[in-house]
């Protein structure tokens, strides 16, 4: 039964067909499927790799399709396993600290200088 390729999605076809989403095939191009390939975040794909459409924008399908057609030039680009990580506790306040740091603050730049006559 073909399901969706993409690290994390558990969309399959079988039980499915009520719902609006659908499976793509990958593209033929070489070039754009290798670009599929390393978005969906798996080493090993299905002999014949899908992507569900929940993982494309709403503009990556021709406008007013049934079923969903993807734009020539689609590209998949919602993967909950490229979402960033949220920071909690001190592990944020670590990165603000640094970032404090490493960001001169703009009042103090001219107060440091040293006058040589």
């Amino acid at each position: 039964m073909p399901h969706c390729a993409a690290f994390g999605c558990n969309f399959q076809s079988k039980g499915n067909k009520g719902t609006d989403v659908s499976l793509h095939c990958f593209p033929t191009d070489k070039k754009r499927r290798k670009e599929w390939e390393d978005a969906c975040g798996r080493t090993q794909l299905p002999k014949d790799p899908r992507l569900c459409s929940q993982h494309f924008s709403p503009d990556a399908f021709e406008a007013f399709s049934r079923p969903q057609l993807l734009k020539s030039n689609a590209f998949p680009t919602i993967f909950p396993h490229k979402e960033p990580k949220r920071l909690r506790g001190a592990s944020e306040m670590r990165l603000k600290k640094r970032h404090r740091q490493e960001t001169p603050d703009k009042k103090k730049k001219g107060k440091n200088k040293m006058i040589n006559k």
